[in-house]
């Protein structure tokens, strides 16, 4: 997909939804989103590694390998530049199904018409959310770990 979600969503918001004014949000970020994206070209996928396998071409050549970069199979620079190729395609291709120019106004509206509410302050509730409920899903298998790792170190002397 061209466009994701910028923050995770915790898998147990598919089974108890949170508040409507955090779905709001995450339906701004959406839109903001894709504003965004039909505003600028896709950025090349050589430049973004999150792997860390490859270093730019302007990278030094730290490990004698010519250029700076690094392949992880052979073959490997020609699918990047498919992907690249394909991704600026895509994006071209949804262009033209612009019935206009894309605004150069901010992407989103200031205030959500449905609520009357800031939707930038909708869209930070949402992100605060998400990261507050993943930080404390961390907390809990923290502890649920600590507790199975007392359990069976209890266990063991009985046991052996």
């Amino acid at each position: 997909a061209d466009i994701r979600a910028p923050v995770r969503i915790p898998a147990w918001w598919m089974i108890m939804p949170p508040p409507p004014d955090i779905l709001r949000g995450f339906f701004w970020i959406g839109y903001r989103d894709a504003a965004r994206w039909f505003a600028a070209a896709p950025a090349s996928a050589a430049k973004f590694d999150p792997c860390r396998c490859r270093r730019p071409p302007s990278a030094p050549a730290a490990d004698g390998v010519a250029g700076g970069r690094r392949q992880s199979r052979p073959g490997q620079a020609d699918v990047d530049e498919r992907d690249d190729e394909s991704a600026a395609a895509r994006w071209r291709a949804a262009r033209a199904l612009l019935v206009g120019a894309p605004s150069t106004a901010p992407p989103v509206p200031q205030v959500d018409d449905t609520t009357g509410q800031k939707v930038e302050a909708l869209i930070a509730a949402t992100e605060a959310m998400a990261n507050r409920q993943f930080s404390a899903a961390g907390w809990i298998s923290a502890a649920l770990v600590a507790c199975v790792a007392s359990a069976a170190a209890a266990a063991a002397p009985s046991i052996l």
